[in-house]
């Protein structure tokens, strides 16, 4: 294993760089900006999808190309978590509301709850973790129960805290039989295994956004589950990409005013962005169609 030598290059040398690779591209003030304002590395990462051999561009490919990729980029994810957040949100609340009614406030705590053992040991110790970051971040609601009701927290103030990868889990090992009868007397004909995907799915693609990964040409690690009916509908659903996680966005929002701003405002940005195509995220000609 060999240590990195590689010396640091100003902007000027990183645009002649890009061109000695076959980019189209001008060493110009703007363009200098804009490389400055993304940072060389992460504008890599861009270049990627438009190579036809290792450090080599495909013939014709403009910095516009590359620069537009990243903006499209960027407005997808304000798009995407902005509507994540408010489905965690739902189901956050309409879960928790289920299993208090059913259940009793402190249902988590019950040993038969999950459907295994160490499935509530894994919760308890991140609901520890999750206690100790709200406390972080002064949440008034955390060192109320904490110091009122001896550190007991109701399942709703307990999902307040967690992360939407640890509402994914804990959805996950709760018995079959709840996950069922959630699922269906919330969300109709999704099944209780399409509806553990797409909350597994979801948070891939929220992670990849909340740290300004590149969604742009990219395959996440899990297959979303759609019906038989859905794929036929639209076959691009397929695919492990970002159009997949609108689609199953339209079907867990329930404000639907919201969500219809959102792709109304992505339709928009695609026609102001004429370097780029949707198609590169997955999405089909007719998405608005399909999605609105």
């Amino acid at each position: 294993m060999g240590k990195y030598n590689r010396v640091a290059t100003t902007v000027e040398k990183q645009v002649d760089i890009l061109f000695s690779r076959g980019l189209d591209i001008t060493n110009s003030t703007e363009v200098r900006q804009k490389i400055e304002n993304i940072g060389y590395f992460k504008l890599k990462g861009y270049c990627f999808p438009f190579y036809d051999q290792k450090d080599h561009f495909s013939s014709g490919i403009t910095f516009d190309q590359v620069y537009e990729s990243y903006v499209m980029d960027q407005k997808l994810h304000l798009c995407l978590l902005g509507l994540i957040v408010r489905v965690e949100a739902q189901v956050k609340s309409r879960l928790g509301s289920f299993l208090a009614l059913k259940y009793g406030p402190l249902c988590y705590l019950d040993e038969d709850f999950f459907r295994a053992s160490e499935y509530q040991s894994s919760f308890l110790n991140k609901m520890t973790d999750d206690e100790a970051k709200a406390e972080n971040r002064h949440e008034l609601y955390a060192s109320h129960y904490r110091g009122t009701y001896e550190n007991t927290f109701p399942i709703w103030v307990a999902f307040e805290m967690c992360s939407l990868g640890t509402l994914s889990k804990f959805f996950s090992d709760m018995k079959t039989a709840d996950q069922k009868a959630f699922s269906r007397n919330i969300y109709g004909g999704v099944t209780n295994k399409r509806l553990e995907n797409w909350l597994h799915y979801l948070t891939l693609v929220r992670n990849c956004c909340a740290h300004n990964s590149r969604t742009f040409k990219r395959s996440f690690a899990t297959y979303p589950k759609f019906s038989s009916e859905d794929l036929e509908f639209c076959p691009n659903l397929a695919t492990k990409s970002v159009f997949s996680a609108l689609y199953i966005l339209s079907k867990l929002c329930f404000s639907q005013n919201y969500y219809q701003s959102c792709i109304d405002e992505l339709k928009a940005d695609e026609q102001a962005y004429s370097h780029v195509s949707l198609h590169d995220w997955g999405f089909p000609d007719n998405w608005y169609d399909i999605l609105k």
